[in-house]
C-alpha cells in the first residue's frame, strides 16, 4: 500500500545555513509520486524567509513565526516546539494522511517515504537513523535493515501517524530542558498506548559545520 499523501514538515533556522543547498536540494528530490513540503522558520526576522523561498520554490508553505528571543537558554527549545506545533496546526487542518518531520541538518535517503510506507502499519512513530552516538553504531550497518521497537524516536527523519498528531501534541518544560519536544512526544506518546520504532534501513546522513558543531553558537 503506497504512503498516499504526505505531509512533509520542516522547521529551521539561519544558523542552518551551513548546510541548506544540500537539506532543500535533498527534499525537493524525494522520488515519492504525492508528498508536499511545509517550512516554518523562526529565525530572528524575514530576511532567511525570504531566502527560503529560492532555496525551496517547491515548498507548498513556508512561513515565519516569531519568537521572544529571551531566555535565552530556552530559545533552542521554544524555537522547535513552538515551530512543531505550528506545523502541527497546519496538518491538521488537511487531509493529508502522516507527518513527516525532516530536521534541515539531516539529508534522507532520496525514496525515504517510500521505505517508511513499507513499514507504516507495524508503528505508530517511526524513525529513520542518523545520530551517532543516540542511534548505536551497529544499527549504522548496511546489513541491518531491521524495524526495531524503541520507547524515543528522534524527530531529525520520523514519521508520526495522523492519530499520535492528534492526540499528543509537541511540547517543552522549562523545569527539564535536558528534554526536546521529540522526548516529550516519545514520552507522551508511549504513556498513550502508541507504538515506536526506528526503521534501520532508513540510513541518513546528518551534517555538521566547519567547526564539528550543528550551528547552534549561531542561533540569535
Amino acid at each position: 500500500m503506497r504512503l498516499s499523501r504526505p505531509f512533509v514538515a520542516v522547521y529551521t533556522n539561519e544558523c542552518k545555513e551551513y548546510c541548506e543547498a544540500a537539506f532543500f536540494s535533498a527534499i525537493q528530490a524525494l522520488t515519492h509520486p504525492d508528498y508536499t513540503i511545509h517550512i516554518v522558520d523562526n529565525s530572528l526576522g524575514m530576511d532567511y524567509t525570504h531566502r527560503l523561498n529560492r532555496l525551496c520554490p517547491s515548498a507548498h508553505t513556508i512561513e515565519h513565526i516569531d519568537i521572544d528571543r529571551e531566555p535565552r537558554k530556552t530559545l533552542f527549545h521554544r524555537n522547535v516546539a513552538f515551530s512543531l506545533a505550528h506545523l502541527r496546526d497546519q496538518f491538521l487542518a488537511t487531509d493529508r494522511d502522516y507527518f513527516v518531520i525532516f530536521e534541515s541538518d539531516v539529508i534522507p535517503p532520496a525514496n525515504v517515504l517510500e521505505l517508511l510506507e513499507e513499514v507504516y502499519d507495524q508503528a505508530d512513530i517511526i524513525g529513520g537513523l542518523y545520530y551517532r552516538g543516540f542511534h548505536p553504531d551497529e544499527a549504522f550497518d548496511p546489513q541491518d535493515l531491521r524495524l526495531v521497537p524503541v520507547t524515543h524516536v528522534l524527530s531529525g527523519c520520523a514519521l508520526y501517524q495522523r492519530a499520535v498528531i492528534r492526540k499528543v501534541p509537541f511540547r517543552w518544560d522549562a523545569e527539564e530542558l535536558s528534554g526536546f519536544p521529540d522526548a516529550f512526544m516519545s514520552r507522551d506518546a508511549v504513556g498513550a498506548g502508541f507504538r515506536l520504532a526506528n526503521y534501520h534501513k532508513i540510513k541518513c546522513r546528518h551534517l555538521h559545520a566547519a567547526n564539528g558543531g550543528r550551528g547552534l553558537d549561531r542561533l540569535r
